[in-house]
């Protein structure tokens, strides 16, 4: 018998010992664990009785609490009567009723006088009366005196109840339950050893506990407990409490009030009986397999020497048999590995015949691969074993190197010595090769890209880790299934044709496809599907390949919308209304249809903004994007140009500009219509209007730049009506708009090139002398001629040009001022130069009008700076404070245009004026027009009684002059005594005698 045999034979003995062994234990502890199983059993529903029985005697304590503060409030709710049902309530500490404040006005403890207890933590909440008993949370504190205080005592559960007094009137009756009562109940059926009682809350807030370690007025970790409560109002479980104890835990929630009763029993004390039953069953069932083990090892040992004098005969035979019969390539050696016989299998394996093999040693076949300590690992193996067997590269006849899984057995004699080895070599170097295509299978398999592997009728075979997180499939969901699990219903059949077309010609197909998650969710996906045909090209396999495509898709949405929409109100941007014009220009050369451009303003958009803030401007941009986006078709275009302008595209207009300007003005109306509804905006609601400029467009002649031109044009047209109108462009528009660049551009150069000249109109006193004069700017046009102030001024102050134009008209006049002083007859004279809104708003504008004096030399008392009322409506502090500034220098204000506008008499009090100017437009019908006589007349009496003097100007008659003089004016200004001058004029006007004026 070899050494391989016998020590099979002993292992299958051992092998079926263990069995034994193992069925034993098995056995044993089954019974061992269902007696222990059976006796945790009996505990819980012990603890579960034990928590009824809490749980019932909970429920008629507070039963008998709520009955007691009902009677309470129902009396006179005194004191002493309080007092009475406190007597007859052991597991009470006080009996107290809450005045309207919710604080305590009567109490059986006068100490509670006063204190509020916290009736928004009590269970069950509620925003009103409840005619139900409410428990709050666990006090720290004898009562509600010291609640919350940690010296008080041991603590208190505050309860409340609300009873209906009458038909409208509610009393709150409070009390605060001693904790003690409860605990003494419990701790008299359960000991402290053998586990704990706790009351809960609802919300699992701890009320009170037999465990001197837990702390009432916590959650301590019941949060899985009270959760079970949805499901159940009574049970029982294991529990591992945090200090690693396991406990069994019956629960039981009260029937009537918000509480549950945990009763918890030391799981490891209650076991000790089942243990010590568990040794006993343990060396009964020990005693008798040790009997058994022996009884089979003296029979084992007795086999063993039977069947080894049976083997000893057969060892030749099996030698034979297996060297001719076999498949392997066999080869018998000597004990010296010298070739004594070998199989036709060998022969063809190793390419040697066995006349060259016979005889020979087994070195024949070494690679020089393997070192000296390969084999002899091989050898110690077969002295130690009998027996090896593995990998060997071996080298055949042709000199090629192949794998060989060998497996060597020594053959020995009744002496236990070796006489032969047998060896049975198989060529693995196919296999080899399968296994590197194996490994690298599985390599890519395990990529990050999703990988899907069906057979050829579209059974999934196999998914990798990416695909189940790609698709939320488990591998166990998908194999068996086919990919029609991820169809996404987005493809139509045509789409899945043109794949398989592609298929089937081509071999393979790669695209982007949507498919569906396991959740529902579609998603985008690259996939890669490939053939796998076999040697004679039949279709075996489909391996598909997934990449989700969602980041990518996201971001290349973002960066169009990024591109072409406007983060606030998602609406398309300048960009993108553009290009949809270009194309709706494109399409109406082809068709006979018509189009319409609106461009939209929000009136007064700014003092929103101003007033509320820009988050709310915000909000009102997103409203109107709503609003607009409901008044048009889906076709149309609603973009967003920035800030709080609006374009509405209109496409598809009739052919007809009639009716194409009637279908706009339709929509315009609608958009009309809509933008003047209140806005709710946060807490406000506020009110906006439009203004609308509409243009249409037809034919192949139109620009995308003409047609925004042209809508904005009409805009201004509607906002120049007046607002929360809309108005069609008008090439008079265009025109208009062509002039007036023209007239800035040359507005602009005519500063540039001293264009601009002064005149000076006389201011005359009652004797006719000429007291000052007023500068007067003109421009004088290389083409136009004499350009009146009214054409240049107000384009002046809209494009800003005011600035420098003034800075100009103060210093040209400061020099002429220089000037005078120095001639005799004129250095009495001075000058008034109007000062713009915009020009005194200028932070360092005292700064400017103090450097132009002192760089002219001009006197500051010769200078008048004329302010109009308008600059009154802001910031009149500011307005003061520059004034004064310069007063303090000797430079004089006089009030322009005064009756005219803003005017409060408060306001006149306080700046520092010299002079009030009576309007032209009042001395004009003086004479003819009783109110403006009176306006003058009040202006008069208004400048004398604040001691300002006052002037009169576009006086163009004698009667009106008389009038003036007759009412206290001294000083006038106008045609009847002189047009503004050029200085030439001026001056020669200055020549003459006195009084000739």
């Amino acid at each position: 018998m070899s050494p391989h045999t016998r020590r099979g034979r002993r292992a299958l003995f051992i092998a079926i010992v263990l069995l034994a062994s193992l069925g034993a234990f098995a056995a044993t502890s089954y019974v061992v664990w269902r007696l222990r199983v059976e006796n945790i059993d009996r505990q819980l529903e012990a603890a579960a009785l034990s928590a009824r029985s809490f749980e019932d005697h909970l429920t008629q304590s507070f039963s008998a609490i709520e009955r007691s503060l009902v009677h309470a409030a129902e009396g006179d709710q005194r004191a002493a009567s309080l007092t009475h049902f406190l007597r007859h309530a052991p597991y009470l500490r006080s009996i107290a009723v809450l005045g309207r404040d919710g604080r305590i006005v009567v109490s059986t403890d006068r100490r509670n006088l006063g204190a509020r207890p916290p009736l928004a933590e009590f269970l069950p909440r509620t925003t009103g009366p409840l005619e139900d008993l409410r428990a709050g949370p666990f006090r720290n504190g004898r009562d509600f005196h010291d609640s919350g205080s940690p010296q008080a005592g041991s603590g208190y559960i505050p309860v409340s109840i609300d009873v209906r007094q009458g038909d409208a009137h509610w009393d709150t009756v409070v009390a605060s339950v001693n904790p003690d009562y409860f605990l003494n109940f419990y701790g008299n059926h359960i000991a402290p050893e053998d586990g704990t009682v706790e009351l809960l809350r609802y919300d699992g807030h701890l009320l009170l506990s037999t465990d001197e370690q837990a702390i009432p007025g916590r959650p301590d970790g019941n949060g899985g407990l009270i959760a079970r409560l949805a499901d159940a109002e009574a049970g029982r479980l294991q529990e591992t409490l945090p200090d690693g104890r396991t406990v069994l835990t019956a629960y039981r929630a009260s029937r009537a009030y918000p509480f549950v009763l945990v009763v918890r029993m030391d799981r490891e004390r209650l076991l000790a009986g089942w243990r010590l039953e568990a040794i006993h069953t343990v060396s009964i069932v020990a005693a008798a397999f040790l009997s058994t083990l022996a009884l089979a090892i003296l029979y084992f040992l007795r086999f063993e020497r039977l069947a080894r004098d049976q083997e000893r005969d057969q060892a030749r035979q099996r030698i034979a048999a297996i060297a001719f019969e076999s498949q392997e390539g066999m080869v018998v050696t000597d004990d010296q590995a010298r070739i004594l016989q070998v199989n036709k299998a060998f022969t063809r394996m190793t390419g040697y015949s066995a006349e060259e093999a016979i005889g020979v040693s087994m070195n024949i076949l070494k690679s020089g691969v393997h070192d000296a300590d390969f084999y002899r690992g091989i050898r110690t193996s077969l002295a130690e074993a009998g027996t090896w067997a593995g990998e060997i590269i071996n080298r055949h006849k042709d000199g090629t190197l192949h794998p060989h899984f060998v497996t060597i057995t020594a053959v020995c004699n009744d002496e236990g010595e070796v006489t032969h080895f047998v060896s049975a070599q198989t060529d693995i170097t196919e296999r080899k090769r399968a296994e590197i295509d194996l490994r690298i299978a599985a390599a890519a398999f395990q990529s990050r890209e999703g990988m899907c592997v069906t057979d050829a009728t579209g059974v999934i075979l196999r998914v990798n880790r990416a695909f189940t997180k790609v698709t939320g499939y488990s591998a166990e969901e998908a194999v068996g299934q086919t990919p029609r699990i991820l169809r996404s219903g987005r493809h139509d059949k045509a789409f899945y044709e043109d794949m398989w077309r592609s298929i089937d010609a081509t071999g393979s197909w790669e695209g982007e496809i949507w498919n569906r998650r396991k959740c529902g969710e579609l998603f985008p996906e690259w996939l890669t599907i490939t053939t796998v045909r076999d040697d004679v090209g039949i279709v075996t396999h489909y391996v598909a390949t997934l990449t989700d495509i969602t980041q990518r898709k996201e971001a290349e949405y973002e960066i169009r919308n990024l591109a072409f929409y406007d983060p606030l109100t998602r609406l398309p941007n300048r960009r993108l209304l553009l290009e949809r014009l270009k194309h709706a220009l494109s399409a109406i050369t082809r068709s006979e249809h018509g189009g319409a451009l609106l461009f939209i303003d929000l009136d007064n958009f700014k003092t929103l903004n101003d007033t509320y803030g820009h988050d709310m401007g915000d909000l009102l941009l997103q409203r109107v994007a709503e609003r607009l986006a409901g008044c048009v078709r889906e076709a149309d275009t609603v973009a967003r140009l920035g800030g709080d302008e609006f374009v509405v595209l209109l496409e598809d207009l009739s052919g007809t500009p009639q009716d194409a300007a009637l279908q706009a003005k339709t929509v315009g109306e609608k958009i009309l219509e809509a933008l003047n509804r209140p806005y709710p905006l946060a807490d406000h609601e506020y009110h906006s209007t439009p203004s609308i400029g509409i243009t249409l467009f037809s034919g192949p002649h139109n620009l995308s730049d003409d047609l925004m031109k042209r809508a904005d044009l009409a805009l201004y047209g509607a906002k120049a009506a007046g607002r929360n109108t809309l108005r069609f462009f008008d090439p008079a528009m265009q025109a208009a708009v062509t002039a007036r660049a023209s007239l800035e551009a040359d507005l602009r150069k005519g500063l540039q090139q001293g264009q601009f000249v002064l005149h000076y109109q006389p201011q005359i006193d009652d004797s006719g002398t000429i007291s000052g004069t007023e500068a007067l700017v003109r421009w004088q046009h290389p083409s136009l001629g004499l350009v009146a102030p009214t054409t240049f001024i107000p384009l002046a102050e809209e494009t800003g040009l005011i600035l420098p134009l003034g800075q100009w008209v103060l210093e040209t006049a400061c020099r002429q001022l220089a000037t005078w002083a120095a001639v005799p007859g004129r250095a009495h004279l001075s000058v008034s130069v109007n000062v713009s809104v915009r020009q005194f708003r200028q932070p360092d504008f005292v700064a400017q009008v103090l450097a132009v004096l002192e760089r002219t030399g001009a006197a500051p008392g010769r200078l008048q700076l004329e302010l109009t009322e308008s600059l009154l409506l802001d910031d009149v502090e500011e307005v003061i404070a520059k004034m004064e500034a310069l007063r303090a220098r000797g430079v004089s204000f006089a009030l322009d245009d005064f009756g005219t506008g803003y005017s409060s008499l408060s306001y006149l009090r306080r700046l520092p004026l010299d002079q009030l100017k009576i309007d032209k437009s009042f001395v004009t019908d003086i004479i003819g027009n009783a109110n403006d006589a009176v306006i003058s007349q009040t202006i008069v009496a208004l400048a004398h009684s604040l001691g300002l003097a006052v002037i009169a100007e576009g006086v163009e008659t004698t009667e009106q002059r008389q009038f003036l003089a007759l009412q206290g004016c001294r000083s006038y200004q106008g045609f009847l005594l002189s047009a503004p001058l050029a200085l030439a004029d001026l001056e020669a006007l200055l020549d003459q005698p006195a009084g000739a004026a």
